[in-house]
């Protein structure tokens, strides 16, 4: 597992994918393993071998991360509906995780329920009230009338020194 995630950090994906490959085809209920290996798949734009990878993840070891991902190749695959659900799932066992919020605000902007997506941008801001993505997208989202309004309140509520999170992907455990 670590040689296929040190290969996928490194952007050689063919051998990331085929040391991965050789990994599930061991411990078929691997779900890092087989995370990894629709991560892999993902780069490549092999989407229905992601997709599959994710829900083999999902049925190993369900946690917040691999819904994540699972709705990362939906939404690549234009499946909104069904992202906003495996986000949702997602936010089920992590309500409060920014990656969840900002996944679902996305989402539900993708499927055009505006009043959503604005609260789980507002939630990201809650956490990181700097978070430069989630402030653009709730810009974009409010109301072009309430929109500089909106952003800049909360903008004017962010306390100095706050950064930005990033999201997992490929993982080790």
């Amino acid at each position: 597992l670590h040689l296929g995630v040190a290969l996928y950090v490194r952007g050689d994906l063919a051998r990331a994918r085929e040391a991965l490959e050789y990994l599930t085809s061991r411990r078929a209920n691997d779900a890092a393993a087989h995370t990894n290996l629709g991560l892999c798949y993902l780069e490549e734009g092999r989407l229905d071998d992601a997709e599959a990878c994710m829900r083999k993840a999902i049925q190993s070891g369900p946690g917040a991360d691999a819904y994540l991902n699972l709705g990362d190749v939906l939404t690549a695959k234009r499946q909104h509906d069904a992202a906003v659900d495996a986000y949702a799932r997602a936010g089920d066992l992590e309500a409060t995780s920014v990656d969840v919020n900002l996944s679902l605000g996305k989402a539900y902007r993708a499927v055009h329920d505006h009043g959503l997506a604005v609260v789980h941008l507002r939630r990201v801001l809650e956490v990181n009230p700097l978070h430069a993505e989630a402030l653009e997208l709730l810009e974009h989202t409010l109301d072009p009338r309430d929109g500089a309004k909106g952003a800049a309140g909360a903008r004017a509520s962010v306390p100095p020194g706050s950064g930005g999170l990033h999201r997992r992907r490929a993982t080790g455990t």
